[in-house]
């Protein structure tokens, strides 16, 4: 066998009956068909050539061909004039990809394929299908060239004027064997084990599905056109830089391939024809080569300069086009993978191999394209020329264990754009090349108009407007404690008071150091009141955490209960614990002249990527959060909302304020974990938790049953853990949220169905934009992995002291 012969009948034993490497045609004949002729001619086909006569065998652990001495076609027929026309057409659509969709026995035959489908009296359909081990793309053309002769000269009785064949394949095979260890074929393996020298196992494209541990094969075809004057621009282009066609498509192909990926250095395979002997020119058989055609992508160059380096690849490459394939792989490529092909995962083919029309005398020729449902690669680009060499479309065959159809023809949209840009702006840099259509552009400006009119008033403001309007509500529950929203007002007020006589106004920070209790709530309203920046300071935390928090907030005060009090006594700062507080509440409001515009809060990140980092956050944003989450979670008088979350995390804040501003109960909860008890004492609309937390109640004794809404954040959601809270609870609504500590608590939001298919993050919440930006902040298209950026008014200030970081992440 030839090297490639070996290796297709290896990935034959790995997946036998497979029919990704089938090669098919089907041929609509409308005129008078002299079938006994078309027989005949088929007949004589496989008689000239011996590889169509060829199986395959095992001994001493290799294939080895076996050649028939005589052989014929084996020409079936199918008779669909009875059915009606529009059946018949669907009949035969489903009979021709089964047909191309089943595999071949390679020990017993034969490896080709024929059927004559009658759909008139004077229209039939022939399907051609062969294995890939006896014929190549190139092999298809000499096959047609040769079919026309063979069958004008039976329907003529003339000769078909088709000279004897110098060598078979077989002679080909043993030729190139008896090579494998000459130098000259070391001198390329060489070449190849230089340029393939750590170069990635993968391209790690974005997928819609997740990669199986073993690849399937299982594909779908996507058919397209290119515009003709986009066609004539890039062989107009091409023939003034000194490049081919096909190494200025294949440029922005990498282009792609680069921003999809991420990765820097790109391998995509291509097949060469491997025919440059004359001897072998009118041979069917599997002579292609596959090159792994490697290239280093850097935004910072220009289109141009990425078109040289694949220039120098595809040359170098070329001259390297006869090392085996499989002889590169054994020698750069340690372990084979079964989830996907060694060297490179996405194929580009240029079809400009002699095809031959089928020229059948007294017939009109057609070819059909059918499928059959499979692809040998994750994805392979296959382009195919007119008759003045532009190229005029092709198709993208695609694995459908990795992508959706709308997937794939987005990529191809993309690869177009980057060929425009390409012709259009060779001297851009390729970073800032935009794969964005028009349609594009307005669909992610949609997704962002996000506008909505809120009252951005500072938030104890909004309160304190509750408060006035449901003086009676039960604002906080704490066991059996109730609060009412006027003793809550009025506790706040008092405070405030004493705080501004403690030299708290604007923009001066106050940390927070009490046990979960109703204080904390008073704590936060009496700050605002006074004008003051909230810090809040887990007493869980360790003192050096706490430490570091004071001092680098600056908070020129501390409000304690009395165990904190104790705690904090000697680390220097002052302290205002609850005993000191003023005891009678009162409703003379304190007027501190804060706007929606003044800090609000600073708020700690977790510093597991170094030092934690204070951000700061205005008033305008959580008022915007609290109407926002009013609209979402309808809350009101008679509603509760569980309050649990550490007030190191911001969602603490959420919890507050949203219940607050509408008039619901906040039930103080020592820990999600009460979650169950508290939830038979009162009905939940709410329920805040990161996923890990949800899953720790679950496993220590389940969810209230009845819950209004669970809304996750912090960390990812995964579908597991989605169903396990659908079959624990009857939660109304299972939500998942993302945020991070630089923007006001949330920035996205959405709402999944128990039986989602997939988790997102999302679509920005009121007044909040988002967008996924490359590293030169273009815009990516959707599907195009880049960074998350946001936008709009919860977007914080910036990090306490530390001008340089907030000036490298808030951007303008």
């Amino acid at each position: 066998t030839s090297f490639a012969q070996r290796r297709l009948w290896f990935l034959e034993q790995l997946n036998p009956g497979g029919a990704a490497y089938n090669m098919s045609t089907a041929l609509r004949l409308q005129g008078r068909l002299d079938e006994a002729a078309l027989q005949r001619a088929l007949d004589a086909l496989v008689e000239r050539h011996e590889v169509l006569r060829t199986t395959f065998a095992l001994e001493e652990g290799e294939p080895v061909q076996w050649i028939a001495q005589q052989g014929e076609a084996r020409l079936s027929r199918m008779d669909l004039t009875g059915e009606p026309p529009q059946r018949r057409e669907a009949l035969l659509r489903e009979h021709a990809w089964q047909q191309s969709s089943k595999g071949f026995d390679l020990a017993r035959g034969p490896l080709l394929r024929a059927e004559l489908i009658r759909l008139q009296e004077q229209e039939h359909v022939l399907l051609l299908t062969l294995h890939h081990i006896v014929s190549d793309g190139w092999s298809l053309g000499v096959m047609a060239r040769e079919l026309s002769a063979l069958y004008g000269a039976e329907v003529s009785g003339r000769e078909a004027g088709l000279g004897p064949l110098a060598i078979q394949y077989a002679d080909f095979a043993h030729w190139q064997r008896g090579r494998a260890g000459g130098e000259a074929l070391e001198r390329q393996i060489g070449y190849w084990k230089a340029q393939l020298a750590g170069a990635p196992q993968s391209l790690n494209l974005p997928v819609d599905f997740a990669r199986p541990a073993v690849a399937t094969q299982r594909g779908a075809l996507h058919g397209f056109e290119l515009k003709a004057e986009l066609a004539r621009a890039v062989s107009a282009f091409s023939q003034r830089h000194g490049v081919t066609v096909f190494m200025t498509l294949l440029a922005a192909f990498k282009l792609v391939l680069w921003r999809y990926s991420g990765q820097g250095d790109v391998v995509v395979g291509v097949p060469v024809a491997n025919r440059n002997r004359t001897e072998v020119e009118g041979l069917l058989g599997c002579f292609v080569n596959t090159l792994a055609l490697r290239t280093r992508v850097r935004g910072e160059e220009t289109v141009l300069q990425l078109l040289e380096r694949v220039k120098e690849a595809t040359l170098g490459g070329y001259a390297n086009q006869e090392a085996p394939f499989e002889q590169v792989v054994e020698a750069v490529q340690g372990a084979r993978q079964l989830s996907h092909t060694p060297l490179f995962q996405v194929m580009f083919v240029l079809q400009n191999a002699p095809q031959g029309a089928l020229e059948l005398p007294g017939l009109k020729v057609k070819e059909e394209r059918y499928g059959h449902g499979t692809s040998k690669f994750d994805l392979s680009l296959v382009l195919e020329q007119d008759e003045q060499g532009h190229v005029k479309g092709g198709v993208i065959e695609y694995s459908t264990d990795l992508y959706l159809e709308q997937t794939v023809s987005r990529l191809r949209g993309h690869w177009e754009r980057a060929i425009e840009a390409l012709v259009a702006q060779p001297q851009q840099r390729v970073e800032t090349v935009s794969l964005l259509s028009g349609q594009e552009r307005a669909q992610l400006g949609r997704w962002n108009e996000t506008a909505v009119g809120f009252e951005a008033t500072c938030v104890q403001e909004r309160i304190a407007k509750q408060a006035r309007m449901t003086p009676e509500a039960v604002a906080l529950v704490f066991g059996d404690e109730r609060i009412s929203y006027g003793e809550l007002e009025g506790r706040a007020n008092a405070l405030a008071a004493a705080l501004r006589a403690r030299g708290v106004g604007a923009e001066v920070a106050v940390g927070v150091c009490v046990n979960r209790s109703p204080e904390l709530l008073v704590s936060l309203l009496g700050i605002w009141k006074a004008g003051g920046v909230y810090v809040p300071l887990d007493p869980q935390y360790p003192d050096e955490r706490l430490r570091y928090m004071l001092e680098d907030s600056a908070a020129v005060l501390v409000l304690t209960d009395e165990a904190q009090s104790r705690r904090l006594s000697d680390w220097g700062v002052q302290t205002y614990a609850t005993q000191q507080w003023p005891l009678a509440p009162t409703h003379a409001t304190v007027s501190a002249g804060t706007t929606a515009d003044n800090l609000a809060y600073i708020i700690y990140t977790s510093g597991s990527t170094g030092r934690p980092k204070g951000v700061a956050l205005a008033h305008r944003g959580l008022s915007n959060l609290a109407a926002w989450g009013g609209a979402v979670f309808l809350f009101g008088v008679g509603r509760s909302v569980l309050f649990s979350t550490s007030v190191a995390f911001d969602v603490s804040l959420f919890e507050m304020i949203a219940t607050l501003s509408h008039g619901a109960s906040l039930v103080i909860s020592q820990t999600i974990l009460d979650l169950p008890s508290i939830a038979e004492a009162h009905d939940l609309e709410l329920v805040c938790a990161a996923p890990s937390a949800i899953r720790g109640t679950i496993q220590s004794g389940g969810l209230a049953r009845r819950v209004g809404a669970i809304a996750l954040a912090g960390e990812a959601l995964s579908m597991d853990l989605l169903r396990d809270i659908t079959r624990h609870s009857v939660a109304e609504r299972v939500c998942n949220i993302y945020g991070p500590t630089e923007s006001t608590v949330y920035a996205t939001y959405t709402e999944l169905a128990p039986d989602a298919a997939s988790i997102t993050i999302g679509r920005p919440i009121w007044n909040t934009h988002t967008y996924v930006l490359d590293d030169a902040l273009n815009e990516v298209p959707i599907g195009v992995p880049g960074e998350l950026y946001l936008g709009g008014v919860g977007v914080g200030r910036g990090y306490v002291g530390r001008a340089d970081l907030t000036a490298e992440r808030f951007v303008p």
